[in-house]
């Protein structure tokens, strides 16, 4: 329980370990909320059936290939908190089937990033919402 409450206080709080950036958080290529850690940008594009995760070099956006990379979430939506563990699904890209983002949800993401550390980094459906909203790219999905 006391693992659960902690889980709980670091979505609430927006926890996100990483090395200060001159990157904020922005829409991603895929339209999902993108966050810069280290060397990447890690995109989170919630779907009904899987979330996906997109990895690019920060220095010049390019995709980055996942071997290596593992990742893994707690997802909290509609009262209840869910792993899922991703698995890679393409070029750049990890992704957690059976994840239903969709309506309110926060994610609490960790990366292990070969040779850099593990980056834990939280998404949510109000933050990408805003995002979108104030780029100009429509709802939250």
């Amino acid at each position: 329980m006391k693992k659960l409450s902690l889980v709980v206080a670091a979505l609430a709080l927006g926890v996100v370990t990483a090395p200060a950036t001159a990157h904020a958080p922005h829409v991603g290529p895929k339209k999902g909320q993108t966050i810069h850690w280290g060397t990447h940008h890690f995109e989170l594009v919630p779907g009904a059936d899987a979330a996906r995760l997109y990895i690019y070099a920060a220095s010049n956006r390019q995709p980055v290939p996942v071997a290596g990379f593992t990742a893994k979430a707690r997802i909290l939506s509609g009262g209840k908190m869910t792993n899922l563990a991703f698995a890679p699904a393409g070029a750049n890209v990890l992704a957690g089937k059976g994840a239903k983002l969709t309506g309110d949800w926060t994610a609490l993401v960790s990366v292990a990033v070969p040779g850099r550390g593990t980056a834990t980094i939280r998404y949510s459906a109000k933050d990408l919402a805003t995002l979108r909203k104030a780029t100009g790219h429509g709802h939250a999905g």
